[in-house]
């Protein structure tokens, strides 16, 4: 694959993934509890929220690491799913964080910056 080829696919992807996020957001959050979905798990679990969003994560890991160490039988299709879903996880719990601790949300640099 070249650079070209990729960044492509990168921006295909990362489009894709913000129309997932926000196909999800209308299903599970709300307009004033982005993460209600988790702050619902955590009540009923008892555990807190970040540790209710990694179940929901670590399920897709394990699903992607039998395909790669153990040959499971995975649709292309399902693997991007699982891909995808991840990602999604990872960048919510980032807003955890960012809202637990209190930061102010910076818009992303690039390196050059």
């Amino acid at each position: 694959m070249t650079t070209n080829e990729f960044n492509e696919f990168f921006e295909g992807r990362i489009n894709g993934i913000r129309q997932l996020a926000c196909s999800k957001n209308e299903e599970y959050a709300t307009r004033y509890d982005h993460f209600r979905n988790f702050n619902q798990g955590a009540k009923i679990t008892g555990l807190n929220r970040d540790r209710v969003l990694w179940g929901f994560f670590i399920k897709h890991f394990i699903s992607i690491q039998d395909y790669i160490l153990h040959n499971a039988t995975l649709s292309p299709c399902q693997v991007d799913e699982k891909i995808n879903d991840m990602i999604i996880y990872l960048l919510l719990l980032a807003g955890m964080l960012v809202e637990s601790e209190g930061r102010l949300i910076e818009p992303a640099k690039t390196p050059n910056q």
